[in-house]
């Protein structure tokens, strides 16, 4: 699973609606795989002060962090909302193959010189 977010909402899951993405973020660490493509750099969300002065960042890196170590869960900082698209689409169609390699009962894995 890949979710993408961009800034705005990934402040507002790590602050206001800090429950229901922690919840999101247990049935994610549930899968093989959970991602979560952010749209913009690791950079943006440090800036104190620009766009979301109520909020510490260190509280969003903190949390990021914790479900990171907790669920396994990959969070990708991608610089613009076209990158991210991208890499979710790219991310899902490798899932997708692996999904089909072991549907046609073949080893569930990319041989050394497919990646």
């Amino acid at each position: 699973m890949v979710e993408r977010k961009s800034l705005p909402d990934l402040f507002a899951s790590c602050n206001e609606r800090r429950t229901k993405f922690l919840e999101e973020c247990a049935r994610m660490g549930e899968m093989e795989f959970a991602a979560i493509a952010i749209e913009c750099s690791l950079s943006d969300i440090l800036e104190p002060g620009q766009l979301y002065t109520e909020f510490h960042p260190n509280r969003v890196k903190g949390t990021l962090e914790a479900f990171a170590a907790r669920w396994g869960i990959h969070f990708l900082f991608l610089d613009n909302p076209k990158l991210g698209e991208e890499v979710t689409a790219c991310l899902l169609h490798k899932h997708y193959q692996l999904a089909e390699l072991e549907k046609r009962g073949l080893p569930r894995r990319f041989r050394f010189d497919d990646v």
